[in-house]
């Protein structure tokens, strides 16, 4: 076995392994956190150019219309120009990639509004089988390392107290009962009751071998624009292909992508990463999955039994067998809008007891449906049952940030200033003050 198959195996081995701890961590407390995010506004002080000359990783390139930065090394020639005995250099951009903890770092001459400065943005990487999420606290000890491995492995002094986030994904994971495409007339629903008008929708989907024929099997429901998507996927079929790791569990993971450092400003109320805490994070998905899934789908749960209704009145004056014609009516349908008409055989019933029966037949009405009903009918499925799993799970990974993890981070590593600012949110949110 060659050096690159043994280090491919132990890769894969430890990948496993944190996917195994991690999965524990899931199926008992899925918390609402962080997954990818990108910074920028980033600072540059200093650079030891005559240190990160050795390194393929760093790319460099000098303008003589440059911003100057401070070199902190011993130039070969005083050609450099001096100011209160620091030498400068003319940086144009410099790139640092590959490193642990994130993609790139990539400082580059901005002008905006007549003022010429490095602007540096900075994309951190992904846990590896990125199950778990990430609190604020995490995220802010992460570049607190970050910043300690640039200054002592390659001499790059950063700033990091005005970071801003440009892009930002907020999002739960949780265990399903069912393999995810068990939820598609579910998620379909979902996606097409967002209160979102401009928003597109858009579904990604994979074929796989079904009854000597072929079946499509969906993976991803997006709904969003430019600014800000939502998005619902199957996080164990991801695994499987990015990271080559297949979990034993089924797993679902409902995200909000933040895009834009403006889309932060106004969902958050700040955009500055040292402003921010996890209760900032929670608060906002709890109200956007309340105000995009849990409070359209009663008032399309109403919507949907009052229709119903009047189809069951249209339809029993029509004569027998009036039940089996009602339902190729709203398949039909369906099939025509591409939006269920109703969930299950539960809505049915609800429609059925809202009807003016004289006789006092509801119960035998509804069992006359349950007749003509196949196991293999998707209304036969229980997807609103399916519906109170879902709410029922990011209802149970809110009360689990809030119990286990906001109020009891600890802010280690920290800059004074990080420090002074946390403390001032801890005592705001003590005393009622927080901005919500």
């Amino acid at each position: 076995m060659s050096k690159k198959q043994k280090f491919q195996k132990f890769s894969a081995e430890k990948m496993r392994e944190a996917a195994g701890q991690q999965l524990e961590d899931v199926a008992k407390w899925p918390l609402i956190g962080l997954d990818m995010v990108q910074l920028e506004n980033i600072g540059l002080d200093a650079v030891d150019f005559k240190k990160i000359r050795g390194y393929d990783k760093i790319t460099v390139s000098f303008e003589d219309k440059g911003t100057y930065v401070i070199d902190t090394s011993t130039p070969e020639s005083d050609n450099a120009p001096k100011e209160d005995g620091y030498r400068f250099r003319p940086l144009a951009c410099l790139c640092v990639s590959g490193e642990e903890d994130f993609e790139q770092l990539i400082f580059q001459r901005v002008n905006r509004k007549g003022k010429i400065y490095l602007n540096g943005e900075m994309t951190l990487k992904n846990c590896p089988v990125n199950i778990a999420n990430t609190t604020v606290t995490d995220l802010i000890v992460t570049l607190e390392k970050i910043k300690a491995l640039l200054y002592y492995r390659f001499g790059i002094l950063i700033d990091i107290r005005s970071a801003t986030i440009k892009y930002m994904e907020i999002n739960t994971t949780f265990q399903t009962i069912y393999p995810f495409d068990a939820y598609r007339y579910v998620l379909t629903l979902f996606m097409n009751i967002m209160p979102v008008r401009e928003d597109k929708i858009s579904r990604t989907s994979r074929s796989e071998k079904f009854y000597g024929g072929y079946k499509e099997l969906p993976e991803t429901f997006v709904r969003g624009n430019n600014r800000v998507s939502r998005k619902i996927y199957d996080k164990r079929k991801e695994l499987r292909d990015k990271d080559k790791v297949d979990v034993p569990i089924e797993l679902m993971r409902i995200e909000i992508a933040l895009r834009t450092k403006q889309a932060v400003q106004d969902a958050l109320g700040t955009a500055y990463l040292f402003e921010l805490t996890t209760e900032h994070i929670v608060q906002y998905f709890k109200t956007q999955y309340e105000k995009l899934l849990v409070d359209p789908f009663d008032r399309w749960q109403e919507q949907c039994t009052t229709q119903l209704a009047k189809l069951i009145e249209y339809f029993r004056c029509s004569g027998h067998p009036w039940q089996r014609d009602m339902l190729e009516y709203c398949r039909n349908l369906e099939q025509d809008c591409g939006v269920p008409v109703f969930l299950d055989m539960d809505d049915i019933k609800r429609a059925i007891y809202r009807t003016s029966d004289r006789n006092g037949h509801r119960s035998r009405m509804y069992q006359s449906f349950l007749r003509i009903m196949l196991p293999q009918d998707r209304y036969s499925h229980y997807d609103n049952a399916k519906v109170t799993e879902i709410f029922s799970a990011l209802q149970r990974a809110y009360e689990n940030t809030r119990t286990y993890v906001i109020g009891k981070e600890v802010y280690h590593g920290l800059t004074d200033q990080a420090l002074k600012e946390a403390e001032e949110q801890r005592l705001s949110k003590l005393t009622g003050k927080l901005d919500r």
